[in-house]
């Protein structure tokens, strides 16, 4: 897969209880303050501004090794996470995680830390396929 970003990520923190069912209530929530396109393999995706996703979701047993806002996920976390939370009816459950993997290296992950990103979210990563869109 080849992955490219085509704007630079712009985001702020907003409280925790705003309002973003897609995400755990007490998540570290950040909003987008500009629309943030990339290229798949050759397709056009464009996070809008106003999303509001987590950075990563790095879980308490893995953050010895990753903080929640590990710098080489953080543009790809925002794209992941709109895939699974608004894009799961138009792309597989395997191409955002793939599309993960590809971005992170994009942002020069090393290919250990992404390929270990692709395999926690492909493991037990959830989404609208998880519950028919139903949030």
């Amino acid at each position: 897969m080849q992955a490219r970003f085509l704007t630079e990520l712009d985001t702020r923190w907003v409280p925790r209880d705003t309002d973003a069912p897609w995400l755990e209530k007490s998540s570290r929530k950040y909003m987008l303050l500009a629309p943030l396109a990339v290229e798949i393999d050759g397709e056009w995706y464009e996070v809008p501004t106003g999303y509001i996703y987590d950075q990563s979701s790095v879980p308490k047993v893995a953050r010895m090794f990753y903080s929640p806002g590990f710098h080489e996920a953080a543009r790809a976390s925002a794209v992941h996470d709109y895939l699974y939370s608004h894009l799961w009816q138009t792309v597989s459950k395997e191409f955002a995680d793939s599309a993960l993997r590809a971005l992170m290296l994009a942002d020069n992950a090393s290919y250990g830390d992404a390929r270990r990103f692709y395999w926690a979210t492909h493991l037990f990563g959830k989404g609208g396929w998880s519950h028919g869109g139903v949030l």
